[in-house]
């Protein structure tokens, strides 16, 4: 998957814990995708992509914190 693609799936702010949830699931599904649609990596495709959000939703807080200072 290209890093504009994650990027793109990424880009909003989560509101909730289901829009953080929904975010998760699009990664989730488009590593899915970028992999062919080859089956048996479900798990691996959601921690990765949780990961992901997570890591983004951390580095959006340290700016926004690093803004209010």
């Amino acid at each position: 998957m290209s890093e504009t693609a994650e990027l793109t799936a990424l880009q909003t702010e989560p509101r909730s814990d289901t829009s953080l949830q929904e975010k998760i699931s699009l990664l989730a599904y488009q590593l899915y995708l970028s992999r062919g649609y080859q089956h048996g990596f479900d798990l691996h495709d959601w921690l990765q992509a949780e990961q992901k959000v997570l890591q983004e939703l951390g580095r959006t807080v340290q700016v926004a914190s690093a803004a209010a200072a």
